[in-house]
C-alpha cells in the first residue's frame, strides 16, 4: 500500500503522481473545480489535524491531497513507483480488501510513527494522525448535505456501488458510498499483477497493437463518414475517434448526420410542439432565438435551427447509425464524459474559426469565432437543469455516461459538464472508434 496519498510526497519518497492531463484540474484549496469528478485539491485540506500522540509520524494530516474519483483511479493505474513497476500494475484497493484488513490496518498504522501506514482519522484519538477535513474543496460533493468538503479521512476504493458511486473507507473501519465528485484521500495498492489495458501517460507514443482494425487513423478516414478526426491523445488515450459533423436529426452541405430511428419518428416534432411521450422526443426547426456565425467565417451549419433530442432518442440514434452504410449499426455511440473532458481544449482547436472544415459546435454566448446558439423555450415538454422547462438546450451535448437513474452528463460547449435528466432536450453528436459496442 503506498505510503502517501495520490499527489503527495514525504521524507520516504513520492506517492502516486497525478497524470499531467489533469494539470488544469489540480486546485489549491479554496479554488473551484471547473469539472465535477476530475479535480484534486492541495494545501490546507484539514482544519482539525495533528499527530495526536503517534510519536515519530512525519506525514501530517493537515495538508494531504484529496481527489475526486476519476483522477484518483487513473493516478494509481499510471503510477510506476519511479520506474520500478509497469504502468497498470497499481490500482485503488477494493472495498473487500479494506474491509478484510481493517483490523490489521490499525496494527500497521497506530503508534507506528514514520514506519507505519499513517492513515488519518477525523477524531483526536491517541496513536492516530488526525485529519478533520475542511470546506475548501470547492465544487466537491458530499455524502451529507455539506458540500465543498475535503474528506481527508475517507479513502477511495475501486469498487463501484452503482453508476458514478464508489465505496470509500472512513478510517479506521467504516465503509461509505460516495459519488465520483466526492473529494477523498487515495492510496494505491500493488499485488504484482499488471492490468491488460495499456495505460500510458506519454501522449506521443501509443501502442496500437490491440486497436480495432477499423480504428480511424486520420481525417481522411473520418471524411468518408462525414465526421471530424480526434487523435486518442486528445480523447483520453484509448482510441482515435471520428465525431459526426452534424447533430442527430440534422444534415448539411457535407452530408447527413445520424438519423432519428423509425420507432422515434412519431415523436420527431417541430419547435413549439408538445412532447407526448416523455424522454422520447426531438425538436427541429427554430430551436434557438439568439444565434449566428459570430465571425466563424465559412461556417455552414448555423446555430438557429439545430435538432435537439431527449436522451433515449439520441442514444438509440447513435447506436443505429451506419453513416450511409459505410459502417455497421452498433459501431457508433454517444461520447463519454471522460472523452469530452479530456478533449475540451482540443475541441476548440478543431472548432473555432475553422468554418465548414471545423466541428461547428455552438455556444450560448456571442463569442467571436464560435457559432452561437442561445436556445429557446420551444421544446415543449422538455425538462431542464433549472426551474425553466420547455427549453431547447442547443449548446448542451449528450454523453452516454450515467450519473444515476435517468441522469446523464452533458457538455455545455466549450468547457462545462452538467447533469441532465433524460427528458432534457440537447444536441447529440455521435462518435466512432472502429469497435462494436
Amino acid at each position: 500500500i503506498s505510503k502517501y496519498n495520490v499527489g503527495d510526497s514525504g521524507p520516504s519518497g513520492s506517492g502516486p503522481t497525478i497524470p499531467s492531463k489533469y494539470n488544469n484540474y489540480i486546485m489549491s484549496v479554496g479554488q473551484t473545480c471547473p469539472y465535477s469528478g476530475f479535480c484534486c485539491w492541495k494545501g490546507k485540506t484539514s482544519d482539525d489535524c495533528g499527530i495526536t500522540g503517534n510519536a515519530g509520524a512525519n506525514y501530517s494530516g493537515c495538508n494531504r491531497t484529496t481527489c475526486q474519483q476519476i483522477p484518483a483511479t487513473e493516478s494509481c493505474l499510471m503510477w510506476t513507483a519511479g520506474g520500478k513497476t509497469s504502468a497498470g500494475a497499481w490500482r485503488l484497493p477494493t472495498q473487500a480488501e479494506l474491509t478484510s484488513i481493517s483490523s490489521y490496518l490499525n496494527i500497521l498504522n497506530n503508534n507506528r510513527g514514520k514506519d507505519g501506514l499513517q492513515f488519518c482519522t477525523a477524531g483526536a484519538t491517541a496513536g492516530y494522525v488526525q485529519c478533520g477535513g475542511s470546506a475548501r474543496c470547492v465544487g466537491a460533493v458530499s455524502t451529507s448535505s455539506t458540500s465543498n468538503r475535503c474528506h481527508v479521512d475517507y479513502n477511495w476504493t475501486e469498487t463501484a456501488v452503482s453508476n458514478n458511486t464508489n465505496f470509500t473507507l472512513s478510517f479506521p473501519s467504516s465503509i461509505y458510498n460516495a459519488q465520483i465528485g466526492f473529494a477523498a484521500s487515495a492510496r494505491c495498492v500493488y499485488d504484482g499483477i499488471t492490468k491488460a489495458d495499456n495505460y500510458s501517460e506519454d501522449l506521443s507514443d501509443y501502442d496500437d497493437s490491440n486497436a480495432p482494425k477499423d480504428e480511424p487513423k486520420s481525417q481522411a478516414d473520418c471524411d468518408k463518414l462525414t465526421a471530424i478526426f480526434v487523435h486518442k491523445k486528445y480523447a483520453g488515450g484509448m482510441r482515435n475517434l471520428c465525431i459526426s459533423k452534424y447533430n442527430v436529426g440534422d444534415s448539411g452541405p457535407s452530408g447527413s448526420g445520424p438519423t432519428i430511428p423509425l420507432e422515434y419518428r412519431p415523436y420527431a416534432l417541430s419547435a413549439g410542439q408538445t412532447c407526448s411521450k416523455a424522454g422520447h422526443c426531438c425538436w427541429s426547426g427554430k430551436t434557438s432565438d439568439t444565434c449566428g456565425i459570430m465571425g466563424n467565417a465559412g461556417a455552414d451549419y448555423g446555430g438557429c435551427s439545430r435538432t435537439v433530442c431527449q436522451f433515449n432518442v439520441a442514444n438509440a440514434a447513435c447506436k443505429a447509425y451506419t453513416s450511409g452504410g459505410k459502417t455497421q449499426a452498433g459501431y457508433w455511440r454517444l461520447p463519454t464524459n471522460v472523452e469530452y473532458a479530456n478533449m475540451k481544449d482540443y475541441l476548440k482547436e478543431i472548432n473555432n474559426n475553422r468554418g465548414k472544415d471545423g466541428l461547428q459546435f455552438c455556444t450560448a454566448g456571442a463569442t467571436a469565432g464560435y457559432v452561437q446558439c442561445g436556445g429557446s423555450a420551444r421544446c415543449v415538454g422538455a425538462v431542464s437543469t433549472s426551474s425553466t422547462s420547455n427549453r431547447c438546450h442547443v449548446d448542451y451535448n449528450w454523453t452516454e455516461t450515467a450519473i444515476g437513474t435517468n441522469v446523464h452528463y452533458t457538455l455545455a460547449f466549450p468547457d462545462s459538464l452538467y447533469n441532465a435528466q433524460v427528458g432534457f432536450a440537447a444536441s447529440a453528436r455521435c462518435v466512432y472508434d472502429g469497435q462494436k459496442y
